[in-house]
Parts: C-alpha cells; sequence; structure tokens
C-alpha cells in the first residue's frame, strides 16, 4: 500500500491510498493486476490535526498528564515537568498521589468516583505538590479517555498554577480590608481622641493646682495619669497606622530599656511582686513606641491574671 496526491478528472488534487494485487490464473500466472484507490483527504487532514495537537498538548505552559486506571502516571508533558520539578523519566509510573497533599487526596478520589459513573466534574481549585515540597494553587481539569466501546481506559489531567494569581488576590483582599479598618480608626480615633483631650486638660489644671502640694502619692498619680494619657494617644496613633499600612520609624535601641520605661508607667499592685532578670540583649532595630506598648500589654495582662498576687 502506497500513499499518492491523485487527480480526479476534473483536475482537482486529493491524498489517495493506492494497494494493488496480481490476479493468477488456473495455470498459476498472473493474469492481471487488481487496484484499490481510496480518498484519504480527510483521514490525513485529521493525522495532521492530531499532529498539531501533539505539538500543543507536549509545549504546553500547562500540566498535562494522563493516568491509568489505577492513578499512575503514564504521560507527562513539558508543562508538568516545569510545574511539578519531576523529569518525564521520573514522573512516569508514579503515583499521582505522589503529588496530591494528603488533604486533598479524597477530593481526588471524589473527582474520579465521578467520572467512572459518568458524572460531569468542573473544573475546580486545589492544591498540588512540587518535587522540592512547595505547595502549589491549581485548577485542576480531569477527563476521561475511552476506547471503542466506550470503557473508560484512562484518565487526562490539566493542571494551571495560579499560585501567584492567589497571592495577588489576597494581597488585594488584604489591602481591602485595610483600607476599610483605616476608615473605621479614623472614625474612632476621633470620637476617643475628643474626651482624651478634656481629660488631658483637667490633669494639666491639676498639676498646675497641686504643684505645691506635700502629698507625694497625689503628685505620683497625677505623673501616672499623664503617662497613661500620653500612652492611650500613642495606642490610637499606633491603630491609625496600622489602617495606613504604616511602618517604623526603627531605632537602634536597648530592650532592657524599653522594659524598665514600661514598668515605670504602671501601678505595681502591691500583692505583686515584680522580679527582673534581665539578660544582656545587644541593641536592636526596632520601633521603640510599638514594642513598649506591646510590652504594657503583656504586664498588664499578667496583673490581670493574678489578682489573688
Amino acid at each position: 500500500t502506497v500513499e499518492y496526491t491523485l487527480l480526479t478528472l476534473s483536475g482537482v488534487e486529493f491524498q489517495g491510498e493506492l494497494s494493488a494485487s496480481v490476479v493468477k490464473g488456473t495455470i498459476g500466472k498472473p493474469e492481471y493486476l487488481v487496484t484499490i484507490t481510496r480518498n484519504i483527504t480527510e483521514r490525513k487532514k485529521t493525522e495532521a490535526d492530531l499532529r498539531r495537537l501533539a505539538t500543543i498538548v507536549t509545549d504546553s505552559n500547562d500540566a498535562v498528564t494522563v493516568l491509568d486506571i489505577d492513578g499512575r502516571i503514564i504521560a507527562w508533558n513539558k508543562g508538568a515537568e516545569r510545574i511539578y520539578g519531576y523529569r518525564k523519566n521520573e514522573a512516569i509510573g508514579l503515583d499521582v498521589f505522589k503529588i496530591i497533599p494528603e488533604d486533598k487526596k479524597q477530593e481526588m478520589l471524589d473527582a474520579i468516583g465521578k467520572i467512572k459513573i459518568n458524572k460531569t466534574v468542573e473544573s475546580f481549585e486545589t492544591k498540588r505538590l512540587t518535587k522540592d515540597g512547595r505547595v502549589l494553587d491549581v485548577n485542576l481539569t480531569i477527563t476521561r479517555l475511552v476506547n471503542d466501546e466506550g470503557k473508560i481506559v484512562a484518565f487526562a489531567t490539566t493542571v494551571r498554577d495560579i499560585t501567584v494569581k492567589k497571592r495577588l488576590e489576597e494581597k488585594a483582599r488584604i489591602s481591602e480590608k485595610f483600607a476599610i479598618l483605616g476608615q473605621v480608626t479614623s472614625s474612632v480615633a476621633h470620637e476617643i481622641r475628643n474626651p482624651l483631650g478634656v481629660i488631658r486638660n483637667s490633669v494639666y489644671y491639676l498639676n498646675l493646682k497641686l504643684k505645691d502640694t506635700s502629698d507625694e502619692k497625689v503628685a505620683k498619680h497625677l505623673k501616672i495619669m499623664e503617662r497613661n494619657i500620653n500612652s492611650a494617644d500613642s495606642i490610637i496613633s499606633d491603630l491609625l497606622d496600622i489602617g495606613r499600612s504604616k511602618i517604623g520609624p526603627f531605632e537602634s535601641t536597648w530592650l532592657d530599656t524599653i522594659l524598665e520605661s514600661s514598668f515605670a508607667r504602671l501601678i505595681i499592685p502591691k500583692n505583686i511582686e515584680v522580679i527582673k532578670k534581665l539578660d544582656k540583649i545587644p541593641k536592636l532595630l526596632i520601633d521603640p513606641e510599638r514594642i513598649q506598648r506591646l510590652f504594657l500589654n503583656i504586664i498588664q495582662n499578667a496583673f490581670a491574671a493574678m489578682p489573688q498576687g
């Protein structure tokens, strides 16, 4: 059998397949030749389309894999090599669950189970594991492959890596939340700072009136009130900074100095003894105001956690 480009009577070219056989006579000598010509133009077009499709699949940026009925990988394209990190010779024969996180294995089993009973499974977002252990966000499509009798013989999967897309979406969501937080904190800060300003002025007035007082406790408590008013104002500023996603400024600071300053701002309950054991910590590049507010919160929570001392 040979293939030729042939001409019809009207002069139109077509792809033909020519086969010939010799017919022998009664004495065994060839008497004539029988030839059969088939028009295989459509078949050749189909074969060309399949070759183009195979090239597209092979060179696709998406991971295109074929699994046998037992879940073993039997085909693995360049996109799969790039996304998962396994070379083709490493992947062939590998159990597909090797590239599926533990918490997503049942999801894959459920999807294949539905396909086996001719249920439609739409593309869905899931996760996959790379050779080096990274977890990827992916979009997965599973297609059944059948033989001439319609029996499922394999499954084709197409995976698109959407990890970067998901991260960008998450950043956008966080940015949106910060924008909303900024609006809320701005409104709350305005409402709190008004009465805080009244309290600050009252403390200032009392300081003026009692500056010559001999009562050390009164003077001490006025100073504590003043420090805590400033602390509350700083907390409000901190909330506004978070709403604006503001970071810093950072300074090279001794941590034990900030801790000592934090204790100086507080009234230590009489039934609580504070024992300070400060290790020699080198200077750190930090935001002193925020670290001090952190210490204040921790210390106050500790006091509140032991009312009996």
